[in-house]
């Protein structure tokens, strides 16, 4: 299947699962999530499981997964510039998220909850990219896994660092309030 970009509306609901909601049908494993505009996405799981991207436009000014993200695996999720607002991973057992690269850009005024250990699973090899924002999180990455925090806030609050795992710290804070390096 050929890959599309589909922008979330909100045209019908909330919920990420209704394809109303999308500019283009709802995205699947090959596809690209937009999300713009000012229309939160309460929850709702991803029909298919998987999507390969998901974009948070620099102007996007909602939450996203308040009670519950898109559940199964993204490759990116890339929050851009300007964009504000929570963008919540994992936050119940049925709402898991597997993400392998997430990107966090100029975005000082966006948070990334990752902060429900149970309900994320980093994928081998997993890489953090922030210069701006607030990255929360309370999971190893798998295993290999490399953050790089040039700038914003980085809150961990139960992840080990193991052979393998790389932590670049070339600017902005790190608050550790559990976990530890190995």
């Amino acid at each position: 299947m050929a890959k599309k970009w589909t922008t979330w509306t909100g045209a019908s609901s909330t919920a990420w699962a209704t394809a109303g909601n999308w500019s283009n049908g709802l995205p699947d494993a090959d596809d690209t999530a937009v999300i713009d505009g000012a229309v939160d996405i309460v929850g709702g799981a991803v029909s298919s499981g998987d999507v390969d991207a998901v974009y948070v436009a620099s102007t996007y000014t909602g939450d996203i997964g308040s009670s519950g993200t898109p559940a199964g695996t993204a490759t990116k999720m890339i929050v851009n510039s300007t964009a504000t607002g929570t963008f919540y991973l994992g936050v119940s057992a049925s709402k898991t998220l597997a993400i392998t690269e997430l990107i966090m850009v100029g975005c000082s005024n966006a948070t990334v909850d990752a902060s429900t250990a149970a309900n994320i699973a980093w994928a081998s090899s997993g890489k953090v990219h922030m210069d701006a924002g607030e990255l929360k999180m309370s999971e190893n990455f798998g295993a290999s896994g490399v953050c790089e925090c040039l700038g914003g806030t980085l809150t961990i609050s139960a992840w080990t660092i193991t052979s393998g795992d790389i932590l670049n710290l070339r600017g902005g804070a790190v608050n550790w309030n559990s976990g530890a390096a190995t």
